[in-house]
């Protein structure tokens, strides 16, 4: 996560090289729509402007969205949060657009693979806790693909009202049909080069056969507009049953 930056707190010389650094670490999702770790990595630590704060303001900022406090906390392994030391780091972002009523954004850094979540489960009751919501996944290299990752994947389908990604998050074939109504867009291309043993021939089909209409902006790692897809999951739990006819 970092520590809180304060620009105003930078030693003089090192604004004007740590704004760069900064820009340069956003060249990846402003070009392609999705971050690259490896260089990510790299070069949120090569600033005095370090951790992923920074970007999380660039782009709330970018939004329209006013920042009123940030606060480092912590999750215990209850999903209680606390200012104490705990296993599961992160920060609280209070923020408003305009005249918009204050919302609140929590980001924590953890292990989503299900000895991670063994070993921390702070997060993953934190986030039960909530109730069901919507869920975004995007760009998620295939990890619920694994069944490494089969506890976070099924939590997901477990809370989620609707459930919006690409073809790299959940796999079509965990979607029943008696409890998901699936919505697609664009087009399925299969995965890039790097994941290509992750091409689903059931979401192929269906994609040829929905002839969904096109994407007219990138998601996901096939970051060509025409090469897109989407995925849109609502889940059947959350439609409330059709009233009796009197």
């Amino acid at each position: 996560v970092g520590s809180v930056p304060d620009v105003g707190t930078l030693p003089r010389g090192t604004l004007a090289p740590s704004l760069g650094n900064l820009r340069k670490s956003l060249n990846a999702v402003l070009s392609f729509s999705f971050f690259l770790t490896k260089e990510m990595k790299v070069d949120l630590r090569a600033t005095q402007l370090s951790g992923t704060l920074p970007v999380l303001y660039v782009f709330m900022a970018r939004t329209g969205n006013t920042i009123k406090s940030t606060e480092l906390v912590s999750l215990n392994n209850n999903g209680e949060i606390t200012t104490e030391n705990a296993p599961t780091s992160g920060v609280k972002i209070v923020f408003s657009r305009e005249s918009a009523p204050d919302q609140t954004l929590y980001y924590f850094s953890t292990d989503l693979s299900n000895q991670g979540i063994k070993n921390r489960p702070g997060f993953i009751r934190f986030c039960g806790k909530q109730g069901s919501g919507n869920s975004l996944v995007k760009a998620a290299s295939y990890l619920m693909h694994m069944n490494e990752f089969s506890d976070a994947r099924d939590f997901l389908l477990a809370t989620s009202k609707t459930l919006v990604q690409d073809d790299s998050g959940i796999p079509f074939k965990f979607f029943a049909q008696d409890q998901w109504d699936v919505l697609f867009l664009g087009r399925y291309a299969g995965p890039i080069k790097m994941f290509e043993g992750r091409f689903q021939s059931d979401l192929s089909r269906v994609f040829k056969s929905a002839n969904p209409p096109p994407l007219n902006f990138s998601f996901g790692y096939r970051w060509h507009s025409s090469e897109s897809s989407l995925i849109i999951a609502t889940s059947l739990k959350s439609v409330p049953k059709a009233m009796p006819a009197n």
